[in-house]
């Protein structure tokens, strides 16, 4: 059964306090299973990641998505407001003060539930969310149909280990098969979501990282942040521009003020949902 493969990676710094940037770039990647051999062997020769490489090597490394026409996405997560400085501290409060808690009550780590993780999972959601919707949007996944007559988008997940730790990663690996039991695609779309393999990986294990590393580092770069050693500000702009005009449609790219609110807290002696 055919089969997307969809790698992400985090461009960033989430700290509490980031006055450089002021925002965390995610970016995934689809590669269908027919070709992941393909495009790994297309990356053979390109073993640096985005922090060390050159232009030269970054523009290669583009063109093995332009070449192959992979869906990609790009989602940031900002703080260019006041609102959204003050939604970033107290997502950073209500978690340190609800992890402080959890830890007096387990007596043990529960990393998972860090504001830091939390964050993670849920830019690695958002990303993965606009990937999802721009598979669907241009009809990328063939139409299998299972039992029921819905169509099957069958997916499996490879993760930078920007989520850390056994706990961290299994916690993360619940979530998306819940999503998967839970998910309202079926009744609003008729698509029903397959999960398959979730994974955690680096690039120097798994090439493939490296397009969501290039793509999230390129597009996380701002004027106010400097220029990177190794390219001047116009050469990152080509790179840009080079994707989002050659890549078209099956590139989308979607900024969001930071807003979330940190999910749980402890009301009357029982771990719940924030309102």
């Amino acid at each position: 059964m055919f089969s997307w493969s969809c790698y992400f990676d985090i461009s960033g710094q989430i700290v509490r306090n980031d006055p450089i940037s002021k925002k965390v770039t995610v970016s995934g990647v689809a590669i269908g299973d027919f070709e992941e051999a393909s495009v790994r062997d297309a990356l053979r020769s390109q073993p640096l990641k985005w922090r060390d490489t050159s232009f030269e090597s970054a523009n290669q490394v583009l063109d093995v998505i332009l070449g192959f026409k992979l869906p990609c996405a790009v989602f940031h997560s900002t703080r260019r407001t006041q609102s959204g400085e003050k939604a970033w501290s107290t997502f950073w409060e209500m978690g340190d003060s609800f992890h402080s808690i959890m830890a007096s009550i387990e007596k043990g780590k529960v990393g998972f539930v860090k504001p830091g993780t939390i964050l993670r999972y849920l830019l690695f959601g958002k990303c993965s969310a606009l990937l999802n919707a721009l598979l669907i949007e241009h009809d990328k996944s063939p139409q299998v149909l299972g039992s029921n007559g819905r169509s099957i988008l069958r997916m499996n997940w490879v993760f930078d280990t920007d989520i850390q730790g056994d706990e961290n990663q299994e916690t993360y690996d619940e979530m998306w098969r819940h999503w998967g039991l839970t998910s309202r695609l079926p009744q609003v779309l008729n698509i029903s979501p397959l999960i398959g393999a979730i994974n955690f990986s680096t690039e120097e294990n798994d090439s493939l990282l490296l397009l969501p590393d290039y793509l999230a580092g390129c597009f996380h770069w701002s004027k106010e942040m400097g220029t990177k050693a190794t390219f001047c500000q116009s050469e990152i702009e080509d790179l840009k521009s080079k994707l989002v005009q050659g890549n078209g449609p099956l590139f989308r790219e979607y900024k969001m003020e930071f807003s979330e609110k940190y999910p749980l807290k402890i009301k009357d002696n029982r771990i719940v949902r924030s309102d």
